[in-house]
């Protein structure tokens, strides 16, 4: 027979071709009954030159069917026994038992549930739970998934300053803009690290349970995680949204839309909300781009995450400087250094590079590291960085009717 098998045998074992697609070899697997014990020998079958590739496009593929009338539980645990890779161990009885075909029925199980504010939030020992247990992770977002209970907003938030993790949070479904405002007045969480999401809720169309109600936090984390840290969520399409609370669904065509007033609300108070239009069109979108903070130099999603990326990167990098002498040396290269990061990120766009100004300056000198400070092993380097504004609020003066006058400059 081809490939080396022999032409009649009595071997309880079907012979075996192998394919290795890593190294483009055959082998045949012959097991041989060698001091009482079955052993894999594996022969290899492929010519030295060249090396070949199987045609999967037109291969055969053959299947063995384990019935109640054909193998054992013998045969099966000899089977696993022999596989190398098998990651399970069968130990037959004495007496064994006759291979039957039944459906069994489970019971005594509970169905799962809600966790708690506690649960969601964790303990912050180890073994570390919930919430922290992203602390040291290097998350750049988080999110307690569908967690509405507004007093544990404060931890979120402080844990999200802590570690440097963009927190987004949610609002209860089906909530009012007057309760949404007295809770952000009452709650004491106003934080650039956290951001909160209206209690608009928005419908998902699943695969298998149809259409859910979850919260936007889920599309706004992901729709995020995508941007690159100097761009902010506002205006930026959100897909695979069914439909929201105040908009209906979809497929039923509803118009129902936010009014300025409400919006206006919304965002001095602290939330954003996904909407559909947006300013980029009829689309779903986040409306404001705000974090929690009522700072209106640092309640842009892009203030977190940009401040949270550079501290992140100089952090990482500047980690091989510990333990140097501290002298001009280690003061040129700690400078060095992070010029060079902040180079790159304005060669890349995360900082303004249209014009002739440098948007940065680093210090670590003499000038910020006086002998008394470094002789206690403190040295201090001093970062400035300008980030870009957001353009929230484009204002076009227009002039207009059959009395203006126009005049037309050639340059």
């Amino acid at each position: 027979m081809a490939l080396g098998f022999p032409s009649s045998t009595s071997a309880d074992f079907l012979p075996i071709v192998t394919y290795d697609a890593r190294a483009g070899r055959m082998f045949r697997n012959d097991r041989d009954h060698v001091n009482g014990e079955w052993v894999t020998n594996k022969i290899d079958l492929t010519n030295d030159q060249p090396q070949f590739a199987v045609d999967f496009g037109t291969i055969e593929v053959g299947w063995i069917a384990f019935t109640p009338t054909g193998a054992t539980w013998t045969a099966i645990a000899a089977a696993v026994t022999a596989d190398t890779s098998a990651l399970i161990v069968l130990t037959v009885p004495t007496t064994v038992p006759t291979l039957e075909a039944a459906t069994a029925t489970l019971s005594g199980g509970a169905d799962g549930g809600t966790p708690t504010t506690e649960q969601f939030i964790g303990e912050d020992a180890d073994p570390r739970t919930g919430m922290y247990a992203l602390r040291n992770q290097s998350c750049a977002i988080g999110m307690l998934a569908g967690l509405t209970d507004v007093t544990s907003l404060t931890s979120q938030a402080a844990f999200g300053i802590s570690e440097g993790v963009y927190m987004i949070a949610t609002g209860p479904s089906g909530d009012t803009i007057t309760n949404a405002v007295a809770t952000s007045v009452s709650g004491g969480y106003a934080s650039y690290g956290l951001k909160v999401m209206f209690g608009d809720w928005l419908w998902w169309d699943d695969s298998t349970n149809g259409l859910m109600l979850v919260p936007a936090q889920a599309y706004v984390a992901g729709m995020l995680s995508q941007q690159s840290p100097q761009e902010s969520g506002l205006n930026k399409q959100i897909y695979g949204v069914a439909g929201s609370q105040k908009a209906g669904l979809v497929s039923s065509r509803s118009t129902q839309t936010y009014s300025t007033a409400e919006l206006s609300s919304l965002f001095t108070a602290g939330f954003d909300v996904v909407t559909n239009p947006i300013p980029r069109g009829a689309v779903w979108g986040c409306r404001s781009g705000y974090n929690s903070s009522q700072n209106d130099l640092i309640y842009g999603d892009e203030y977190t995450r940009l401040t949270n990326y550079i501290a992140e990167t100089l952090a990482t990098g500047m980690g091989p400087y510990i333990g140097e002498p501290i002298n001009s040396t280690l003061f040129g290269d700690v400078r060095a250094s992070i010029l060079g990061l902040l180079s790159t990120m304005r060669s890349a766009g995360m900082l303004d590079n249209t014009g002739t100004t440098v948007p940065y300056t680093v210090v670590c000198d003499t000038s910020n590291n006086p002998t008394s400070q470094t002789a206690l092993g403190y040295l201090v380097c001093a970062v400035t960085v300008q980030y870009m504004g957001i353009n929230r609020f484009f204002i076009i003066n227009l002039e207009g009717g059959a009395g203006v006058s126009v005049t037309v400059s050639s340059s």
